[in-house]
């Protein structure tokens, strides 16, 4: 790539403000930045674009530019205030996936910050989701023909599977092992992603808690092996989980050991979302669950397809730590009215927003939880 000889970043400043993209030829999107991090290129100055990524050297080696002070080893520079801003900005909108302000915030500062054609496809996004729009469709493929590679490219190449909501990656299905190698640009595609991330054994698994950037992972779903309570402590008992709002264990036999692994953590503190769903959650798991301190933030939690008794139900109605609690999830469980009973008598109904026990709970025992005088005006009742 070419190089462009200046001086000083106040000349590179100026020239980034004065030219067009060489690559997609905007004008108004180029910054320059000088390198801080350790190595050859310390000092030296460059220009990216925000509209399509096109990078340009602008000094060359060993640039005029004081070097940045050496970080001791273990040590990160501490992030810039823009990258602390969108930091949290992502942060919010994998913490509320499902809404579309954190998104519409996050596209008002992208435009503040020079990616124009991010910032717009982000909008363009959250209006699809909303209604069909040819108008809106048509210039949502323009921007991704135009600028996909740029911003995706890492996906394209690396990842299973993904898609996008609201402008944004909302999913990605890769291996642990590809995560691993790759996980600075991965995140930097998908920062905001639910990361499905696939293993064929416990060696694996290890490989992608020991990544650092998996810190940054806000919702995660393991597809794997069987896990029991050894495979949940890899994950559980990592200080980088401490990141995850939300996730997802369906379907890995856990069992009892696997509960007591997960509540035994001191890093879930922020898990608002939990699916240990089709877990074979006999014996005392959910009243090991449900007596737990270490999950104050939950607010859905998902425990279909368990072979789940009334007593179990009794232990979560009973619970003095699930105060946050507002979906609860208890369908294909075989529940009888005894359940309905403990529902309905329970406080735990006054904040539930919604509760799905379908396949169990009988037409008379849903009529008892609806009309309970615990229960919400609004209560969604799947039944």
């Amino acid at each position: 790539m070419s190089t462009i000889t200046l001086n000083s970043l106040a000349e590179a400043q100026q020239h980034a403000r004065s030219n067009p993209c060489p690559g997609c030829a905007k004008r108004g999107t180029l910054r320059a930045y000088t390198v801080r991090k350790e190595g050859p290129n310390t000092g030296r100055l460059f220009m990216s674009c925000g509209a399509c990524g096109k990078f340009v050297w602008l000094s060359g080696g060993g640039g005029s530019a004081k070097p940045a002070p050496r970080v001791a080893p273990g040590e990160r520079p501490a992030p810039s205030q823009a990258q602390s801003e969108e930091a949290g900005l992502l942060d919010d909108i994998a913490s509320n996936a499902a809404e579309d302000g954190p998104r519409l915030i996050y596209a008002d500062w992208l435009d503040d910050h020079g990616e124009t054609a991010r910032a717009e496809l982000v909008r363009v996004g959250v209006t699809l989701d909303r209604q069909k729009d040819a108008a809106a469709q048509a210039r949502y493929q323009q921007l991704l023909e135009r600028y996909g590679s740029c911003w995706f490219g890492t996906l394209m190449e690396r990842a299973t599977a993904w898609h996008l909501a609201g402008g944004l990656v909302d999913g990605v299905t890769i291996s642990a092992q590809a995560f691993a190698a790759h996980a600075p640009a991965l995140l930097r595609d998908a920062p905001a992603a639910e990361w499905r991330i696939t293993f064929d054994s416990w060696s694996e698994l290890k490989t992608f808690t020991s990544c650092p950037e998996f810190a940054r992972v806000r919702r995660l779903t393991l597809d794997g092996c069987y896990l029991g309570g050894d495979g949940v402590r890899i994950v559980t008992a990592c200080p980088r989980v401490a990141g995850l709002r939300s996730l997802s264990l369906y379907g890995l036999g856990i069992g009892q050991p696997g509960v007591r692994s997960l509540t035994m953590s001191a890093y879930l503190g922020e898990l608002r979302d939990l699916d240990l769903g089709e877990n074979n959650l006999g014996g005392s798991a959910v009243a090991i669950l449900a007596s737990s301190p270490n999950l104050p933030k939950l607010r859905r939690l998902s425990l279909c397809r368990n072979a789940l008794t009334d007593s179990d139900v009794r232990s979560l109605t009973n619970s003095r730590y699930l105060k946050e609690l507002t979906d609860l999830d208890l369908s294909r469980n075989g529940l009888t009215n005894e359940s309905a009973d403990a529902l309905a008598a329970s406080p735990l109904l006054a904040r539930l927003r919604r509760l799905d026990v379908r396949d169990g709970i009988s037409l008379s025992g849903a009529y008892r939880i609806r009309h309970s005088p615990h229960a919400r005006v609004d209560l969604e009742l799947l039944y």
